[in-house]
């Protein structure tokens, strides 16, 4: 009995040390711990990849392009190590220009310029080999801005460096603020220049009010009623309004205070082509929209106000759109049957009266056209037009001239419709860039009487 009773005993001792050493099942708040642990184990793993995957792309975007001010802790000057024998071209006639950057601030600031081999990226470093720009040249020209205090000098070396070639030797210049200041431009990135003249569209400042709307409507709408009456048909009218570049390329400027910053608002024109959208009568069209989803082409010159013949173009077909509703059959012009020429130009910003660079080596490398109409068609089909406008008119007049029947036009500033009485349009068209627009839309019901 006493070896029986020692057996029982002998077997619950083990059954107590094997349930013992079962791991227990985890209670919920253990069971989450452990979930916890491993997601944190799994994001240290997945960070540690990015950031050498980050490390790398950085290291590609060196030898490519920037298009930002940069941070030299993330850009340093390329080195080949040897890989290319062949330099780039030298960096040449370079030169700076002090400028107010901001017409709502007394600051001076530098745009500086070179020409170098074309769409090199270029690199503007302090003494201390510390990239500032790192950005490309549009074509063989390279403009960029930087801050400089009034009784400020910085030494700077530019660099270039073309796809599959080593970098050029360092041409070194002291900025300092000249005499003679640019006051109606200022630079964005991209080797841009804007005229100063924008800012109260770019900023927004300048946006109708729902009365201001209601009274242009009306106005526009009267003067399609007197049109009519005075040519005996269903003359209709079209507005083209041509968005600022500074618009258009509203992210690829410079940060505030000393740039612009990123701004995007609605305008006069905008509101008003929301409005006149459905009107069989009055095509007010705006082209920021077109404009925009071509702003990677060559739409406006770099150092011009004005649109190139491209973007008129662009726009151009965005009338033929509206006009094919009335003509479905009037032809439209062909762009590669102009003449197209590219070189370099100085445009109307580099004058006395702007960027002062006129004379001084400031210039672009672009596309023009020969305005000569070359592919004019005309037939029964095509309408008849009477056009008025600003200096954007310049770019997109020769299309004009290959579509219509009949072209006739007159300033903006000096017209009027009693010209409308011996020509007979079918569509009295007004041409202008946005900046001549007020918040009442006067430019477009508002004539002048000339005898």
């Amino acid at each position: 009995m006493k070896t029986k009773l020692i057996q029982i005993l002998a077997a619950s001792l083990t059954l107590l040390l094997l349930f013992s050493c079962t791991p227990a099942a985890p209670t919920e708040t253990e069971r989450q711990d452990t979930e916890t642990a491993e997601t944190e184990r799994q994001d240290t793993e997945t960070a540690a990849a990015t950031a050498q995957e980050g490390t790398e792309n950085v290291t590609e975007t060196i030898t490519e392009c920037v298009t930002e001010a940069v941070d030299d802790k993330e850009i340093r000057l390329p080195t080949d190590k040897g890989k290319y024998k062949e330099k780039t071209s030298l960096v040449t006639s370079a030169t700076f220009k002090s400028v107010r950057q901001r017409t709502d601030s007394d600051v001076r600031d530098v745009i500086i310029y070179c020409e170098t081999e074309p769409n090199a990226t270029v690199y503007v470093c302090d003494k201390h080999k510390t990239v500032l720009r790192c950005e490309r040249a549009y074509g063989p020209c390279f403009y960029t801005a930087l801050p400089l205090a009034e009784d400020e000098t910085l030494g700077i070396s530019i660099y270039a460096q073309a796809d599959g070639k080593a970098l050029s030797n360092a041409v070194k210049m002291t900025l300092k603020h000249t005499d003679s200041v640019g006051v109606n431009v200022f630079c964005g990135k991209d080797s841009k220049i804007y005229l100063n003249w924008y800012d109260d569209h770019y900023y927004g400042r300048v946006a109708s009010s729902d009365d201001d709307l209601a009274v242009a409507e009306m106005m526009i709408r009267e003067n399609v009623r007197q049109a009519r009456e005075l040519t005996g048909k269903n003359t209709k009218i079209i507005v083209l309004v041509a968005t600022n570049p500074a618009v258009i390329y509203h992210d690829r400027q410079y940060e505030e205070p000393f740039g612009r910053g990123d701004s995007l608002s609605e305008t006069s024109s905008t509101l008003m082509a929301k409005r006149l959208k459905d009107d069989p009568d009055i095509y007010f069209i705006d082209c920021r929209e077109v404009l925009l989803s071509h702003r990677d082409e060559e739409i406006f010159y770099q150092t011009d106000s004005h649109w190139t013949h491209l973007g008129a173009y662009y726009c151009y077909l965005e009338m033929m759109n509206y006009v094919h509703k009335d003509f479905p059959n009037a032809p439209v012009a062909e762009l590669l049957k102009y003449n197209i020429i590219r070189d370099y130009r100085i445009s109307d910003l580099m004058t006395d009266n702007f960027l002062n660079g006129y004379g001084i080596g400031m210039r672009e490398y672009t596309s023009y056209i020969y305005q000569t109409p070359v592919s004019r068609v005309i037939n029964n089909y095509s309408p008849s037009i009477y056009y008025v406008g600003d200096s954007y008119t310049g770019a997109i007049n020769g299309f004009f001239y290959d579509t219509f029947s009949a072209c006739t036009t007159n300033e903006l500033y000096n017209y009027t419709f009693k010209n409308l009485k011996k020509l007979q349009p079918d569509y009295l068209v007004y041409v202008f860039t946005e900046r001549n627009l007020d918040s009442q839309c006067s430019i477009v019901w508002a004539q002048t009487t000339v005898e």
